[in-house]
């Protein structure tokens, strides 16, 4: 009976001791929450510390007076499907780029220019002859424009029609289709001088710096394009003129 006192003593000794030390280490700090042995609060009683010794701590009940209730998540307003709209954005302050146009994306088509008929012009031949040059010198150029033009099929065409006193072609070739061949006539020069108006559906040329640069009538021809030209191709639907010279002159066919 005695042995049994004395443990129950010694017990109580440790526990004394234990308490002790807690009182004279003063108030306990506060821990990081998730830190080990330490409880997170929940709105249920803290246990007292002889409850926490001797395994008696109370049980929580999230119901009972005194727990304080858990506040609901913030929620968000998910946005509408169809994006904000204009008085959304004024809301807001916050202006909304317009969406980039996507790689490779072209350009709105334009129209091209109008073409009115050339009463004044003659009916052509539907396949024109191939002129090749190194050049085109044009001297008193008073009309360069679109215009449309008859072929000898019944159809039209839209031309290129330059107006001009004088031109003056050095390295001149032309090649006429005829069948499966045809006529080459070639000249060291060709001038052709007096109202003077050349047909054509487009003309290839080559810049300066070697590019190639195509005029036709899906934009409206300028001066200095033709000024630029250093070689060129083109389809000769017609030339008129008062006076037209050959130097030195050859054809041949091919």
């Amino acid at each position: 009976m005695r042995a049994a006192r004395a443990t129950t003593l010694a017990g109580r000794a440790v526990v004394l001791a234990v308490a002790a030390a807690v009182a004279v280490a003063g108030p306990a700090v506060a821990a990081p929450a998730g830190a080990p042995g330490v409880r997170a609060v929940t709105g249920c009683p803290e246990p007292t510390f002889w409850q926490t010794v001797f395994g008696t701590e109370p049980t929580c009940d999230p119901a009972s007076p005194g727990a304080t209730p858990s506040q609901p998540p913030a929620t968000t307003d998910a946005p509408d499907a169809g994006g904000a709209g204009e008085g959304d954005r004024a809301e807001s302050g916050t202006t909304v780029p317009d969406a980039p146009a996507a790689p490779g994306a072209s350009a709105p088509a334009t129209e091209p220019p109008p073409a009115p008929a050339d009463d004044g012009a003659p009916v052509f031949t539907a396949e024109p002859a191939i002129l090749s040059s190194d050049g085109l010198q044009i001297e008193g150029l008073h009309g360069l424009a679109i215009v449309t033009v008859p072929l000898a099929d019944g159809t039209t065409q839209r031309a290129i029609r330059i107006e001009a006193d004088r031109i003056v072609i050095p390295g001149f070739q032309l090649d006429v289709p005829a069948g499966e061949g045809g006529l080459r006539n070639t000249a060291t020069t060709l001038t052709v001088e007096g109202n003077v108006v050349v047909y054509t559906p487009s003309i290839t040329g080559i810049l300066a710096d070697g590019t190639e640069h195509v005029i036709d009538t899906l934009s409206d021809p300028t001066p200095e394009a033709l000024a630029s030209l250093v070689r060129l191709r083109l389809p000769l639907t017609g030339m008129l003129a008062d006076d037209i010279r050959y130097d030195d002159s050859h054809q041949a066919t091919f």
